[in-house]
């Protein structure tokens, strides 16, 4: 090796005991955790450091397949796959919301769905529900009882031990339309006395869980009209500024206005009209120097978001932490691969004859584009939804030319034919005018 060169040595510094055949292991450094994926199938997260087992879970996954996961570092996100669907997860609070990472939307509010809720706020919702009068609403007990049960248990099995007491969550499993009506009604209450305590963050964050837990959820790229009513979650604030006039201020610009509790509401096309979810305040004619924070608290001193307390709003890593998996078709569609990538911002999953969907990844996970291709065929030309247009030529016409491959900068095949010319892997595309992630067969080696 030359002098000039970085020298790389490989030692053991110590070893975990799984127990269990396992399909993959992944490293989060974020958390100094191993993602262990297990046959049985299930998720394992043990503790570098102590070789302790902080969670075990069957993500909520379907089917009997293995578990697949990818760790991506730059955004510090966890993908989870099963063979119909798939999820990704950022940590909260320094652990992962593993039980319901493979949830997907139900498609009516009275199907039963699972609420994952780390235990601290489990027990000041519990709190807030027990001592708030709320005439009218139905199966209150009901809620109650489900969270002092989920809490009991969570305790039992988290005792005596301080790392995995922190990983600590309850799981409440009840029927969509009955768990937000009670937190829904329990927010709204809480406003009306402006009891700004914990309790009302912990509704709130359910609520907004339950929210992307239906189907016909609220987020709709192409609708130009703002429900204020959702504007307490910051990821529903963040989409109004899709218009905002001042993309070239320094600090008044989507996210960081969003994080201040405002969201875009213009009467007319070019306007700069801010409202604050919590106060109500109305700022408009924003200057390039104007700081969200700073104007904010300058026309609205006493606005409990400014001044710090507990209100109902739902941060983006609350959301991003909760939000549930997507289906990558009908349930007929069942996920071979999923890809391996660089990109920081999309995954693609793809099925045996196929049908490949690539997944935005940047802000709450949403489909970027599908398509199709048939991987018998010599000549095959991909339409992507990005406009561009990639031709993928190839001199394999049976399995005695596998070995004439012909490989240029737009195309690479990947895997080996079988005896009936066909391949179960898929093509990586290189695309030259903006990154994409390539598609890769999850057993390469």
């Amino acid at each position: 090796m030359a002098a000039t060169e970085k020298q790389w040595f490989v030692g053991e510094d110590g070893c975990i005991s799984v127990g269990e055949p396992t399909r993959s292991v992944t490293y989060n450094s974020a958390l100094n955790s191993i993602i262990v994926s297990t046959k049985e199938p299930s998720v394992k997260i043990y503790d570098v450091a102590s070789g302790a087992i902080l969670q075990k879970s069957n993500v909520s996954a379907h089917g009997s397949d293995a578990i697949r996961c990818i760790y991506l570092p730059e955004s510090n996100r966890v993908v989870f796959c099963d063979e119909s669907c798939i999820g990704v997860r950022s940590d909260l609070k320094g652990m992962l919301l593993l039980d319901t990472a493979l949830q997907a939307p139900v498609k009516k509010n009275e199907e039963k769905v699972k609420v994952e809720i780390p235990l601290a706020e489990a027990t000041h919702l519990l709190k807030s529900l027990t001592s708030a009068e709320l005439p009218g609403v139905d199966n209150v007990e009901e809620v109650v009882k489900e969270l002092e049960k989920g809490i009991e248990l969570t305790q039992e099995t988290t005792k005596g031990s301080l790392k995995i007491s922190k990983w600590a969550t309850v799981c409440v499993e009840i029927q969509h339309c009955i768990l937000k009506n009670v937190c829904s009604s329990l927010v709204t209450e809480m406003k009306k006395l402006s009891l700004f305590n914990p309790g009302l963050s912990a509704a709130s964050a359910v609520s907004d869980r339950l929210s992307y837990l239906l189907n016909n959820h609220m987020s709709d790229s192409s609708s130009s009209t703002v429900e204020r009513l959702l504007m307490y979650s910051e990821a529903a604030r963040q989409d109004t500024f899709r218009k905002w006039p001042h993309m070239n201020y320094k600090w008044a610009l989507p996210d960081p206005m969003a994080q201040a509790g405002f969201y875009h509401q213009p009467n007319s096309i070019g306007d700069d009209r801010a409202m604050c979810f919590t106060c109500n305040v109305c700022l408009v004619c924003w200057e390039p120097t104007d700081e969200p924070w700073s104007e904010h608290e300058r026309h609205s001193p006493a606005c409990p978001f400014v001044k710090g307390e507990y209100t109902h709003n739902v941060p983006l890593s609350v959301t991003y932490a909760s939000q549930p998996a997507k289906r990558h078709g009908d349930k007929k569609d069942k996920i071979e691969c999923i890809s391996s990538t660089t990109s920081d911002d999309f995954v693609a999953t793809s099925t045996l004859n196929g049908n490949i969907v690539v997944w935005n990844c940047r802000h709450v996970m949403k489909r970027h584009c599908q398509f199709n291709i048939d991987p018998t065929e010599i000549y095959t030309t991909i339409a992507m939804r990005t406009g561009t247009q990639i031709e993928t030529e190839t001199s394999i016409s049976s399995p005695e030319g596998a070995e004439g491959v012909h490989e240029d900068e737009t195309d690479a095949m990947l895997g080996e034919y079988n005896g009936n010319g066909e391949t179960t892997e898929m093509y990586e595309i290189p695309i030259h005018n903006g990154e994409k992630p390539g598609l890769l067969n999850e057993n390469r080696k």
